[in-house]
């Protein structure tokens, strides 16, 4: 039996040198533009990739672009899906073109009011004086999503962004993610439970043989696709993790 791993990337496998809570030793896992090392595989996370590689088909499933894909180190089959699914990369290192001529019209609808979002970001934090940065997301000639960080990692200015704009940019047209340094802001188009459920009625369609598939991911926007899958992986320090608990502990 094949069995398929659609793998988010940032806090999952891999994370920020901050992040990694002094475990030694580490290993780089992504670079910058400048060609420094960003993020970093613990000991741990390097022996889990090993194995799901070994014994399993690995397929990216992340927010980065493709630029910023390609900046990570790891080796994966081929199929990659990028930009919180607003991008499917093939087999052959190309982008779907199917996907790609449904996606593309959808985006490109919301062009003008996620610029909209992107202005009331950067005026909130002017007029809150908040140390942040933001920008929009472009990929293959698409704007896809808004995403904001802090320029210091200290601080709550990012959640006292998020509180003040959240429910202004919920609506049935976006959605809302946060999680730690990560504020971003995408049109209900892109989701990765959509790309994932392509992917794997493709395989499907293509194979005589059944096939197991396994969801890994950290965040709450991950939920959706992990919940396609036949199983669901997700780290103990993960935002899937303190929401279970969380669901736990109310029901007690």
């Amino acid at each position: 039996m094949e069995i398929y791993v659609f793998i988010d990337l940032d806090d999952t496998i891999f994370q920020t040198e901050r992040k990694c809570y002094g475990a030694t030793p580490i290993h780089d896992a992504a670079y910058g533009r400048d060609g420094n090392a960003l993020s970093f595989m613990t000991e741990k996370q390097r022996t889990l990739f090993s194995l799901l590689g070994q014994n399993a088909h690995l397929i990216p499933t992340t927010a980065r672009s493709y630029d910023a894909f390609r900046r990570v180190v790891l080796s994966f089959d081929g199929i990659a899906i990028l930009d919180f699914g607003g991008v499917i990369i093939n087999e052959n290192g190309e982008i779907d073109k199917n996907w790609d001529s449904n996606i593309r019209v959808q985006v490109d609808a919301a062009r003008e009011q996620l610029g909209q979002i992107h202005a009331t970001i950067i005026e909130t934090a002017e007029q809150n004086n908040l140390h942040i940065r933001s920008r929009i997301i472009s990929d293959f000639d698409m704007d896809l999503y808004v995403v904001t960080k802090l320029i210091d990692v200290e601080g709550d200015d990012l959640r006292r962004l998020y509180d003040i704009t959240a429910q202004k940019f919920t609506n049935d047209n976006f959605h809302v993610h946060f999680n730690d340094n990560n504020f971003a802001v995408f049109p209900k188009c892109l989701n990765k439970r959509h790309a994932v459920q392509y992917i794997i009625d493709n395989i499907r369609r293509e194979s005589d043989n059944e096939i197991l598939t396994i969801g890994m991911g950290d965040s709450e926007t991950d939920i959706d696709f992990m919940a396609v899958c036949d199983y669901c992986l997700t780290p103990r320090s993960s935002q899937v993790t303190r929401l279970l608990m969380e669901a736990r502990n109310v029901q007690r």
